[in-house]
């Protein structure tokens, strides 16, 4: 089986290499690894339970403002590869217009309508589908076009960054115990090689946005360790990291982690 470390998975296909020793690179180390989430804010993923709180009663502009504030937080409207479609921040997935509105158009928002006629005004109560009235509203979040740059230079405001940082906090420390993993399964003893498979993974968090020109290709049997070094060095990089066990899933035509 072939474990493939995919560490930059954005339409970018690595070259499986293992290059000599590229020189001394400083390099920090972190004594655990903690799971956060830096991207999406799943304290407002369920933004229909305010939906259904509004359903009996027209809101008032600032039930408005907080409902399409809720929408914003986890849908924006972005351009991609000449088409417009609705990414949805929450899974990082793209909808078409048609398909967000099967979605989101099963609730609906009142909607207060002031209509003149010959009894003078008179205000009346329908109701909008919530998908369409986000889609609608001139407030929608949105985008010109989306990249990836882990660079952390700004982004222009219309442009959407896929970057959202590393998933952990660096801490002082040491972490002997997966270098020694590294250096006694995954590089079989040869400390020359461990030497350049930390200074690869170094680059990896010092230096981001350097496209690394190699990856790393492990070959062993079942039980070995490839995958607790794949997922370790994984958790890093959060939503930016993907295991796949089959080259097909990488280099084929249905590779949708990419």
């Amino acid at each position: 089986m072939i474990c493939y470390l995919g560490l930059f998975l954005n339409l970018h296909l690595l070259w499986w290499s293992l290059a000599g020793p590229q020189g001394k690179k400083e390099f920090t180390t972190m004594d655990t690894i903690d799971d956060q989430n830096p991207g999406y804010n799943t304290d407002l993923e369920d933004d229909q339970e305010v939906v259904v709180a509004l359903a009996d009663n027209v809101p008032t502009p600032a039930e408005y403002a907080a409902l399409l504030q809720r929408m914003n937080q986890r849908y924006a409207v972005v351009s991609r590869n000449g088409r417009t479609f609705v990414l949805d921040e929450r899974d990082l997935t793209y909808l078409t217009f048609e398909d967000f509105k099967k979605l989101r158009n099963r609730n609906k928002l009142p909607v207060a309508e002031t209509q003149t006629g010959a009894r003078g005004k008179q205000t009346k109560t329908s109701s909008m589908p919530v998908g369409s009235w986000w889609l609608n509203h001139s407030d929608r979040r949105q985008y010109d076009r989306v990249v990836f740059d882990p660079s952390g230079s700004p982004v222009p405001d219309d442009t959407y960054n896929l970057w959202r940082g590393f998933a952990v906090e660096p801490r002082s420390g040491a972490c002997h115990g997966f270098i020694n993993h590294l250096l006694q399964n995954i590089c079989q003893g040869d400390k020359r090689l461990t030497t350049w498979v930390v200074a690869w993974l170094a680059q990896l968090v010092q230096q981001p946005a350097t496209k690394l020109g190699t990856a790393l290709v492990l070959r062993g049997g079942k039980g070995t360790g490839k995958g607790f070094f794949v997922n370790a060095v994984g958790k890093l990089l959060g939503r930016h990291y993907v295991y796949v066990t089959q080259q097909r899933h990488l280099t084929g035509h249905f590779n949708a982690p990419l």
